[in-house]
């Protein structure tokens, strides 16, 4: 499963794929970096057929909401 991450860096928010040291993209706020981020996720999760997940996290670093896409590789513990 590849695994992406929208984190606040210097007042921009980014999505960055996990263990990769640069950001895929950047916008100016959280909303539209999550929107934009789910609609460019569920076509490169068509594209490739692999899992995805989406893992968004606050100003201030620590985890709030993660996206999974499919279904089929939603972790079974998780309650999203």
């Amino acid at each position: 499963m590849k695994t992406f991450q929208i984190r606040e860096v210097n007042n921009q928010w980014e999505l960055k794929e996990e263990g990769q040291p640069v950001a895929e993209l950047v916008w100016p706020t959280k909303a539209e970096a999550i929107k934009e981020s789910k609609k460019l996720l569920k076509q490169m999760q068509k594209k490739l057929k692999v899992g995805i997940s989406l893992k968004v996290c606050r100003a201030d670093g620590t985890f709030e909401q993660e996206y999974t896409y499919t279904k089929k590789f939603d972790p079974k513990e998780s309650k999203g």
